[in-house]
């Protein structure tokens, strides 16, 4: 069984710092595509407020707040998240 981390950790250490430097919120206007912002209210990498402005920013997107979640509502709430991908999806959220 492989180990739930990679094999040499400096590659996480490399995809963290990637994730960091990289800012494309000037770019979040130009989606238009539908788009779901989803997350949990506790998660100490995107908290609420980066949620929010990614929501604000983002032309026609929804909003889904896991309230209570940290960074991982897929898990953390696998039968509402999946219920509510299903709706998105479908093209039934309101």
């Amino acid at each position: 069984v492989r180990p739930p981390y990679p094999a040499d950790r400096r590659d996480l250490v490399v995809s963290i710092n990637a994730v960091l430097a990289f800012d494309g919120r000037d770019r979040l206007g130009d989606v238009d595509v539908p788009t779901l912002v989803v997350g949990g209210t506790d998660d100490l990498f995107f908290p609420e407020s980066i949620l929010r402005e990614t929501h604000a920013a983002i032309p026609d997107a929804r909003l889904a707040l896991f309230h209570g979640a940290r960074h991982g509502p897929f898990l953390e709430y696998k039968a509402a998240f999946d219920r509510l991908m299903g709706r998105f999806l479908d093209g039934k959220l309101d």
